[in-house]
């Protein structure tokens, strides 16, 4: 496992099966990569973020992206598909909790949560 996140230009996927889901670069930031070991079922980079599964030619790649038909490393060991981000927050509210048109000012807060499934 990195210890240090940053950003890679390589792309990494998982390799499970042929899918469009998984013919472009995953964001795997617990996972490694190792130079020269590349995908089999999932050679080359040609959908972007937006393939869904099932549908061939949703999300594929233009021709004239500079990135289409880079080759796409294999992700070491299983694919840890669980990421967690924490996020906080400081609210400024002015006198009187109105804005500069008199207007209540409402701060509205959701908790989103939701568990992260393999592509």
């Amino acid at each position: 496992m990195r210890t240090e996140k940053s950003a890679l230009p390589q792309l990494g996927t998982a390799d499970t099966d042929s899918r469009t889901t998984l013919k472009h670069g995953q964001f795997f930031p617990y996972n490694t990569i190792t130079a020269g070991n590349f995908a089999v079922n999932n050679p080359q980079n040609l959908y972007s973020a937006l393939a869904q599964y099932g549908k061939p030619g949703v999300g594929e790649l233009p021709e004239s992206d500079p990135r289409k038909y880079e080759k796409l490393h294999l992700v070491d060991g299983k694919p840890n598909y669980y990421n967690g981000m924490e996020m906080t927050a400081r609210m400024v509210q002015s006198p009187g909790g109105k804005d500069s048109w008199g207007h209540d000012i409402l701060f509205l807060a959701a908790r989103i949560s939701s568990a992260v499934q393999p592509a």
